[in-house]
């Protein structure tokens, strides 16, 4: 990415009968890379860790948040607090129960 202020478009299909894509599970998304002013970017240059995820969760900046978290629970998969946080994450992007329950994604 590498225009701010620009929609991106993804999307991801898992071909589960290569003979008859009918059966597809197909997911759909966009990104919006926008510039950040000053003052966040400041925030972002002092900040580290579970506070570095808050100013991401605070400002919206979702694919970041994301990266962040995921590589909490993947260093400290036992960590109760990040394992937590995994959970509070998933349910905001509003995943199914049974998946934000089992921490999977």
């Amino acid at each position: 990415m590498e225009e701010t202020e620009t929609n991106y478009y993804w999307r991801l299909s898992i071909i589960c009968e290569p003979s008859d894509r009918t059966g597809d599970l197909v997911v759909r998304g966009e990104v919006l890379k926008r510039e950040l002013d000053q003052d966040l970017q400041a925030q972002i240059r002092d900040k580290s860790g579970r506070d570095l995820a808050l100013v991401y969760a605070a400002n919206s900046i979702w694919f970041d948040l994301l990266t962040l978290v995921m590589k909490f629970r993947e260093e400290q998969p036992e960590n109760p607090i990040y394992r937590e946080d995994w959970q509070e994450l998933l349910g905001a992007i509003d995943l199914p129960k049974s998946i934000i329950e089992n921490g999977e994604f």
